[in-house]
């Protein structure tokens, strides 16, 4: 994707983003769109992202199919928000690809592989997303842990957060919010801190890779069978 920032006027400047399907001029000025565009940069720019998606998958491992999912209950609630979702999810993806540098530790929780598994209005989007999360989860530069019901009660409540490290050793804190600007950007020293050391808890919680691996693995083969129960549904009623 490419941008082009435009100042139309003193203190406002339009982002033009490019990609194949829009060209969409979005006003900067909008704290929604300022914030995501930050996070966005700052993702770039990173050599180490840290994200804890909560009880939902993380934005930069959605396939489309089930981004738009997400994206559909959003515009009901934050409509700003999912339109930059919309725009700048797959320039943000790029940082997970197979030629990316970036170091990037993905923490969710249980839930997500829980609906995935669950899914019967289309279970083989679900399918193709837990595939997804299995091909980036094996990459050397992704490390994905699953964070389980079983593990203990976090005495901070966290909401879904990422943070940035880039490779002046600055780092920012974005935290999902329901505000306008549906980001907090958190920039001082013992903001950092305080959700690095969050995460890293979390982490520690967590399942190690190789049994995240094999929870995602038992997911899909969950979604397997209720694909092909439904299937065998199909052809008896046929």
């Amino acid at each position: 994707m490419i941008c082009t920032l435009l100042v139309v006027s003193p203190g406002v400047s339009r982002i033009r983003l490019h990609n194949e399907e829009s060209l969409t001029l979005m006003d900067t000025a909008d704290p929604a769109v300022a914030n995501a565009l930050n996070r966005c940069m700052a993702e770039e720019a990173a050599v180490m992202i840290r994200c804890y998606s909560g009880p939902n998958l993380p934005e930069l491992l959605l396939t489309p199919a089930w981004a738009q999912r997400i994206r559909e209950f959003r515009f009901r609630h934050r409509s700003a928000t999912a339109r930059m979702d919309a725009e700048l999810l797959s320039r943000r993806q790029v940082v997970v690809g197979g030629t990316s540098a970036v170091r990037v530790i993905l923490v969710t929780g249980e839930e997500s592989l829980r609906r995935l598994e669950a899914e019967k209005m289309e279970p083989r989007a679900a399918a193709s997303q837990l595939r997804r999360l299995r091909k980036h989860a094996s990459e050397q530069q992704v490390r994905f842990l699953i964070h389980p019901f079983t593990a203990p009660l976090h005495p901070e409540s966290a909401d879904r957060f990422t943070i940035t490290s880039d490779p002046a050793g600055r780092s920012f804190v974005f935290v999902e919010s329901m505000d306008p600007g549906g980001l907090l950007i958190l920039r001082e020293s013992w903001q950092v801190a305080l959700y690095l050391r969050i995460f890293d808890e979390l982490s520690r919680d967590s399942l190690t890779e190789d049994r995240s691996l094999l929870r995602i693995d038992d997911a899909l083969q969950r979604v397997r069978d209720l694909t092909g129960a439904a299937e065998r549904g199909l052809a008896c009623g046929g």
